[in-house]
């Protein structure tokens, strides 16, 4: 090898040296800061603990001290004590990794201050104490409307609160206590509390829950037809749909009892709770419910339960007053004379993830008479795209049912009104109607039917969407029936979702879509109706009576097609007031009332 080559290798070997030198000396120019504190002392710096600093980077830094915390600080860096300067900045500069520690400071003792009910509980031995529980009737709120459950609080702190007694309470006397010590509220209602320790603020003294409902009240009824149970209270309410609902009670003399409302119910804006919720096989009304023309208002309902148990929800597929109502063995399951109205109805099906059932008075009906009642509130619906949704403003699914020639049920909604609007945010609803969702006649010669009724809500998304009914099975029968509202179809299906059939949207004034043998007969529709489908043009049919009908033998050979008879809309160009409806269409004077705008009243 020549001189020439070996100075040109050694020069070669001395730049990676140094190369290699330079890298280590830079890896070993970066520290590690940490920052340790005790409680109550947070650090505001712009350098966070665990990260690395270049060798010799002055580190600022401020304390932040709880409130209330006490004693003079101490700062180190590793060995180092550090003073603040005048406007409490620490440094120091980075020669090494480093622990910063900052000791001296005593942080105020925080205790858990908890609200609730407090219940008498006795041990084995006897003894008795006051245990803490939750209640969705009993609320409490600070001064900014904040509710409260559970917070931490300092010793010397004074806690100021009120309490919110649900309407199921309503008029019942109680005691508000902070632990032993009973509180009395000020003139504007709030109580205040100066906090020692851990205290537990609790409301007192308040009835066990059906204390004072008809299950106990001697006016309260016996169940019969002659002496019904009086429903006067929201309380009543709750304790009919819990006494239906509760799985220790396997009987059947609530579920199939007599039912009178004695007055008007106002639920000033709370929870409904559903009466016969099918949480078990046994959570269903088979009775017979007199409104006496009284009225339940201002009030939401929703399609989930709080298990108290556990605290955890439950999603329920039959909404309405009466989630899940059918006949007994004895009769009908049967609602009269009664009318809702200021409500909103929420289901979430998308949540839940299953078909639901929504109507205002009945989500699911078999067997079930509905006669001389109203509603007029709102449903709202974040449908499910997997699982079908039925909504109607009275009743979700109307059915008849039959077990054999001698024992039959039919169905029939007769003399009453509607002025819910229906509306679907989201998901497949696969019928919707002023009146009913679904009309379902289970046994040609047992008729499910709408007679002698009016809407003037608007029913906006769902597949089949009609003005009284969504959807009518074959056999069904609709009669002497009007609706005012807009009525618009919706189908988001796509053709190669294997679901060609509900890819289709049908709009109309009376009835959405209507099966072979039904009638639909002597209505009319004064509104607006509109369809309109993700395919296109052609899965999309809107009609002023009803938007699809279905000819003879659609079926089998023998059987007859929708029948339609009778009906107008703004589609004929008719003048439908008072004496058109009573002179064509035959109503009466004893089932309607004639006002003179051609929009007759029940």
């Amino acid at each position: 090898m020549s001189n020439t080559v070996k100075k040109y290798l050694v020069i070669i070997l001395a730049l990676l040296c140094m190369a290699c030198l330079t890298a280590v000396a830079c890896k070993s120019a970066m520290y590690t800061i940490n920052f340790e504190t005790v409680a109550g002392v947070t650090i505001d710096s712009e350098v966070q603990s665990g990260y690395e600093v270049k060798k010799g980077y002055r580190v600022t830094f401020k304390l932040v001290l709880a409130d209330g915390a006490t004693g003079e600080a101490v700062v180190t860096a590793n060995d180092e004590t550090l003073t603040a300067n005048s406007n409490g900045q620490y440094s120091f500069v980075m020669k090494a990794d480093t622990t910063v520690r900052v000791t001296g400071i005593i942080a105020p003792d925080e205790y858990d201050v908890t609200f609730g009910v407090g219940v008498e509980v006795e041990d084995d031995d006897g003894n008795t104490s006051i245990a803490l529980v939750r209640s969705e009737f009993v609320l409490f709120f600070d001064p900014d409307g904040n509710a409260l459950s559970e917070i931490k609080m300092r010793a010397g702190e004074v806690i100021k609160f009120r309490v919110k007694l649900s309407v199921y309470y309503d008029g019942l006397a109680y005691r508000v206590a902070a632990g032993n010590s009973i509180l009395s509220a000020d003139a504007d209602g709030y109580y205040t509390y100066t906090i020692t320790g851990a205290v537990a603020i609790s409301v007192r003294d308040l009835p066990e829950t059906f204390d004072n409902t008809f299950l106990s009240r001697e006016d309260g009824g016996k169940g019969t037809a002659d002496d019904p149970f009086k429903i006067k209270t929201p309380l009543d309410l709750y304790a009919m749909a819990d006494v239906i609902s509760n799985t220790m009670n396997t009987s059947d003399t609530y579920r199939t009892a007599y039912y009178s409302l004695e007055n008007d119910i106002d639920l000033r804006g709370e929870k409904l709770y559903i009466i016969g919720d099918a949480t078990w096989e046994g959570s269903i009304f088979a009775g017979v419910f007199d409104g006496n023309n009284h009225t339940i208002k201002n009030f939401y309902m929703t399609d989930t339960l709080i298990e108290q148990s556990d605290f955890q929800q439950v999603h329920l597929p039959y909404i309405g007053l009466f989630g899940l109502a059918q006949a007994s063995s004895a009769r009908n399951a049967g609602i009269y004379n009664l009318n809702l109205k200021d409500y909103t109805i929420n289901v979430n099906a998308a949540q839940g993830g299953a078909t639901a059932f929504v109507g205002s008075i009945v989500g699911y009906g078999i067997g079930v008479d509905i006669s001389n009642c109203s509603a007029e509130g709102k449903i709202v619906i974040d449908g499910h795209y997997n699982a079908f949704t039925y909504a109607g403003g009275l009743i979700g699914f109307q059915q008849s049912a039959y077990t054999s020639d001698n024992v039959r049920y039919y169905s029939v909604v007769q003399s009453c009104s509607s002025g819910v609007d229906i509306t679907v945010m989201q998901g497949n609803v696969i019928a919707a109607g002023g009146i009913t969702g679904n009309l379902n006649t289970y046994e040609e010669n047992t008729t499910a039917a709408i007679f002698n009724c009016y809407s003037t809500g608007d029913i906006e998304g769902a597949i089949r969407a009609g003005g009284i009914v969504g959807w009518v099975t074959a056999n069904g029968s609709v009669e002497n029936c009007y609706a005012t509202g807009y009525v618009g179809a919706s189908s988001n299906i796509l053709l190669m979702d294997n679901a060609e059939g509900y890819a289709y949207a049908y709009a109309g004034g009376i009835a959405g879509y209507v099966e072979y043998g039904a009638i639909i007969s002597d209505c009319f529709f004064k509104g607006d109706c509109r369809a309109s489908a993700v395919e296109g043009a052609n899965y999309q049919f809107s009609d002023g009576i009803a938007a699809h009908t279905e000819p003879a033998g659609t079926a089998f050979i023998h059987t007859n097609g929708t029948l339609i008879r009778n009906c107008y809309s703004p589609e004929d160009h008719k003048v439908i007031d008072d004496a058109f409806i009573k002179t064509t269409l035959g109503w009466e004077d004893a089932d309607w009332k004639f006002n003179g705008d051609g929009t007759p009243d029940i």
